[in-house]
């Protein structure tokens, strides 16, 4: 398995990556429960060059050839500019009220999204990702990484715990509470 940037024609792939682990939340944002119309959007999103979701800020793993897990992320400072075009989207065409909470902020490179295709779970992908992610923000770049579980996701955030992350508060996400964890670079005194 590798990991590495993707290209533009991957797109379709990455949103299938990334659907799973979003797809509830997107349809809150899109007021829908359609399925096809998420991952069309979604794909639309992560083909843009300047949104959140773009390939651009993604990571992919590669087994056989195939894009099998993916995982977005950004600097947290750069939430505003990079959301205003799923913003401006979203309104645009699905639900004029659509009004996010910031989900992040500077001083954190935020992980906004990890998924692997349904048929590749359980095989460790996921964590190769985050692995490959924590070693070379935190460890190589000094750099904080942050995400956000749902509340009840209690599995999620063990997972979370296990790779050396932190709870660090609380933060509302379209009306879920969601805990922000973060992992920081080792300080030497």
């Amino acid at each position: 398995m590798i990991v590495r940037t993707p290209n533009l024609n991957e797109a379709s792939q990455i949103a299938k990556c990334l659907l799973p682990a979003i797809e509830d939340i997107f349809k809150e944002f899109l007021a829908t429960t359609d399925h096809v119309k998420v991952l069309g959007v979604l794909t639309q999103l992560v083909s843009s060059q300047d949104s959140q979701y773009s390939y651009q800020n993604c990571l992919v793993a590669v087994v056989d050839n195939q894009i099998v897990g993916a995982v977005c992320f950004y600097d947290g400072a750069d939430l505003p500019q990079l959301r205003l075009p799923v913003l401006n989207f979203i309104r645009q065409y699905f639900n004029p009220s659509f009004n996010p909470e910031d989900e992040t902020s500077s001083g954190e490179i935020y992980i906004d999204s990890i998924g692997v295709l349904p048929s590749f779970r359980g095989k460790g992908i996921g964590g190769f990702l985050l692995n490959h992610l924590i070693e070379e923000k935190v460890h190589k770049q000094g750099k904080t990484l942050g995400l956000l579980v749902e509340q009840e996701n209690e599995k999620a955030e063990i997972l979370y715990h296990r790779f050396g992350f932190s709870r660090v508060g609380e933060k509302m996400l379209v009306g879920k509470v969601m805990h922000h964890l973060q992992i920081r670079p080792y300080s030497v005194l």
